[in-house]
């Protein structure tokens, strides 16, 4: 499973790597939830990609056994 991350780089030299300031929670708050978004968004195309590949190997399968009998 591939998870990603981002963060904006600032120039302001007040501001750490992490993209915001350490009092400011309300952004903290923001960029974990934008994080968690992604991983969801990830989580569900994942889920759809699996489904779609199960349904082809259902027909498939299905395909096979009715040219069998």
């Amino acid at each position: 499973m591939k998870f990603t991350i981002a963060l904006t780089r600032v120039d302001d030299p007040d501001v750490p790597e992490t993209g915001y300031l350490e009092e400011d929670g309300e952004a903290k708050a923001e960029a974990i939830r934008r994080v968690r978004l992604r991983i969801e968004c990830e989580r569900e195309a994942m889920t759809e990609q699996q489904n779609l590949l199960v349904g082809k190997r259902t027909r498939v399968l299905a395909l096979q056994q009715s040219q069998r009998g």
